[in-house]
């Protein structure tokens, strides 16, 4: 008994003739009677009685199609999903990116991106860029949207997109009304500065002392998230990604900064692993997302 066996008796039945299961599969109908008679031998009982030019199932024929039937819609299942990978709505995407992106923009742009691939299993992970970094060389993630590019070996760094930091300040600062903010504006402004070990901080800080400005910093927080809800209660100004100070609506103020100022986005991708066309598919569509919607694009 082999499978060809089985779904040319398949066909028989559901045909309900040698001819029409002979259509069906596009063979002979000697082909199919040769077939259909090596597996009623390797069976040992007949199949099908024959009557008059018609054919009725056996009991033991409508047994046997009742356990093949089985296997069959298993290989239906396999078909449907071989479909979906194909088509890219099903499968799984793993996905860490930066805070700032992760926690508002992202799920906005994958909402739209998962809802034609309704059969599509996320996971996101909001995270430092080290940690990123981190993950795609461990091929924990399928790809890494991060603000550190990377010289690990067991990673593919590729420009994702360029954005503009902001100013922020309160509403009803007296920058608000400004077109761009001069970082000499904020010599003698209170100004909340992120976590020392932040590559923000460290790109800031250097652009104030390319310039010999000095700044008051007061409060040292490690979100840029947290920096921008102290501007909110109006305890000082900050500089971070466009992202963040949208969330604070009304409360908050913010503007591109005089010279600019740039952020450079990255993906991060395992190098020893496979790019999913899921992936690829998402990168394009963020890609294309940030380029059209993103605050502070360039």
């Amino acid at each position: 008994m082999n499978f060809r066996q089985i779904e040319v008796f398949r066909a028989v039945i559901e045909a309900g003739s040698m001819t029409g299961a002979a259509a069906a599969l596009n063979i002979s109908q000697p082909g199919v009677t040769k077939t259909i008679a090596a597996l009623e031998a390797s069976c040992g009982y007949p199949l099908f009685t024959r009557s008059a030019g018609r054919i009725t199932p056996t009991p033991e024929a409508r047994q046997l199609h009742q356990t093949t039937e089985r296997v069959f819609v298993g290989i239906d299942e396999i078909k449907r999903a071989s479909s979906n990978i194909r088509d890219r709505v099903a499968g799984h995407l793993a996905i860490a990116s930066f805070p700032a992106l992760a926690s508002r923009y992202l799920p906005k742009v994958l909402s739209s991106f998962l809802h034609e691939r309704g059969g599509v299993k996320l996971s996101l992970q909001g995270t430092a860029s080290r940690q990123i970094i981190l993950a795609a060389a461990a091929q924990q993630i399928d790809v890494g949207i991060s603000i550190l590019q990377s010289d690990d070996a067991a990673i593919e760094t590729e420009h994702l997109h360029r954005l503009e930091r902001v100013c922020v300040v309160p509403a009803g600062h007296r920058l608000a009304s400004a077109e761009r903010i001069r970082l000499y504006d904020l010599r003698n402004e209170p100004f909340i500065s992120l976590d020392a070990f932040d590559p923000e901080r460290l790109a800031i800080e250097k652009m104030f002392s390319d310039l010999g400005v000095g700044r008051h910093d007061q409060i040292e927080t490690r979100h840029s998230d947290s920096a921008c809800a102290f501007v909110a209660n109006g305890v000082g100004t900050t500089i971070v990604d466009p992202f963040t100070p949208l969330a604070f609506g009304d409360a908050v103020v913010a503007r591109p900064l005089t010279p600019p100022v740039y952020l450079n986005v990255w993906t991060l991708w395992p190098r020893h692993r496979i790019r999913s066309k899921l992936a690829i598919e998402f990168v394009q569509t963020l890609r294309r997302s940030l380029q059209t919607h993103a605050p502070g694009s360039l």
